[in-house]
């Protein structure tokens, strides 16, 4: 007779195949699917990713994202609830940005009270535009992967702050094409990543470094190291996930000139 799958202690440790339990220790595709991140932000999860400030290295090196100048059009790919969309805002600038998970572009523009206006965008199953009245910030709540330069315009600035990184690594060829098509020809793509140590945990944030930006955008983009240094901080919160060191990078990426 076969095992009951129902019995006490039957198959209670077993994993599905496709399936990893992630470090907070919720099973979920292995490669992250729509209903995974859903369901990290229903169960507050988003803490481990949002910061509680605005980004440090956004601050100090926010003139190499907007090459000096007032008014730019920023994108910010999977912009969660973070700070760095008001701050960006309050500096002169005009955001954009990408959300997946409607709850997170809820909780950003209740956490700064801001009214706004709602629509649902033709040609996106489901998919939403959450705008403020006077237009300096509006949130696309779809997949990065749907948008287009003719849908949505294209920018002067892209500050990636987590978005590649909390990407599958499967998906970077098709994340960079959509990055290449929504910055402007003389925009500025500042990427934020890591790089770490670990034989447990592998994503996210998976690792990309100076040599995968040469490996994977060197014929495309120009770049230039802004940071690269060890991140003592992040470290303390992630070494109950096997991590052992993590290193951070910060590239400002322009496109070559054809």
């Amino acid at each position: 007779m076969a095992d009951d799958p129902h019995a006490a202690g039957a198959h209670a440790d077993a994993i599905p195949r496709g399936k990893i339990r992630n470090h907070f220790g919720v099973i979920e595709n292995k490669h992250m699917q729509a209903e995974d991140w859903e369901r990290r932000w229903e169960l507050g999860q988003d803490k481990s990713w949002q910061m509680p400030v605005v980004h440090p290295l956004l601050q100090k090196h926010i003139k190499e994202l907007t090459q000096g100048h007032n008014n730019r059009r920023i994108l910010v790919p999977l912009c969660g609830r973070s700070l760095d969309v008001n701050w960006l805002v309050e500096c002169g600038h005009r955001v954009v940005g990408v959300e997946l998970v409607e709850d997170g572009v809820l909780q950003l523009f209740g956490q700064h009270r801001w009214e706004y206006e709602v629509e649902e965008v033709r040609g996106l199953q489901g998919g939403k535009r959450y705008r403020r009245p006077d237009g300096k910030v509006e949130v696309w709540n779809t997949s990065f992967f749907n948008l287009t330069k003719d849908m949505i315009g294209v920018f002067d600035g892209i500050w990636d702050r987590g978005a590649l990184a909390a990407s599958n690594p499967k998906d970077r060829e098709k994340y960079f094409r959509v990055i290449l098509n929504l910055l402007d020809d003389a925009g500025s793509y500042m990427l934020d990543s890591f790089g770490y140590t670990s034989e447990k945990f592998h994503g996210p944030p998976f690792v990309f470094s100076t040599e995968d930006i040469e490996k994977t955008l060197g014929a495309t983009f120009t770049y230039k190291k802004l940071e690269d240094f060890p991140n003592k901080k992040m470290l303390k919160k992630v070494l109950s996930w096997g991590i052992t060191d993590i290193q951070e990078f910060l590239h400002i990426l322009k496109k070559r000139k054809t």
